[in-house]
């Protein structure tokens, strides 16, 4: 029996520490096992601190091959997520990757085009569930900010 797998995208969010510490601490709440990151340095730090919370070992992370954006096709974006998926790991994988990366890999699973990747809401910062069972990719949920804009609120007030 195959089971369903939850790949957690995210990206560093812009507005400093307390929006980056509210992306960390709600991609914690889903308990990968996994953390997975591009090159980028701000994406590393963010892969690091939500290991360290969910207790996943160092070696447990390892940067993806992601291509760079610009001239790429959103299949070259998906591929590195599509190996991920096809070894026997853990139900819950974090990945953390730049914002356009993950628009990259919406067009793909949508079947759209890359000059359509703007059209793909994707604030800094936002979390996206893919789901994964037997090779069959599903969205679950795009751009939800809720975390940010609760961090938001909650500074907002004296």
């Amino acid at each position: 029996m195959v089971k369903m797998r939850r790949f957690w995208l995210t990206s560093c969010p812009d507005e400093g520490a307390a929006a980056f510490e509210a992306v960390a601490t709600r991609m914690s709440r889903e308990m990968p096992r996994v953390v997975f990151c591009s090159e980028h340095p701000h994406s590393y730090h963010l892969a690091s601190e939500i290991a360290k919370t969910q207790d996943v070992r160092l070696r447990a992370r390892r940067r993806l091959n992601l291509p760079t954006v610009e001239g790429e096709q959103p299949e070259t974006a998906m591929a590195e997520i599509d190996s991920i998926a096809r070894q026997p790991g853990p139900r819950t994988v974090a990945v953390v990757v730049e914002t356009a990366l993950i628009q990259m890999i919406l067009c793909h699973l949508l079947s759209l085009p890359a000059s359509q990747r703007h059209r793909m809401g994707q604030q800094p910062g936002a979390v996206n569930l893919l789901l994964n069972e037997s090779g069959l990719w599903m969205i679950d949920s795009v751009n939800d900010i809720g975390h940010l804009q609760a961090r938001c609120a909650g500074s907002a007030q004296p």
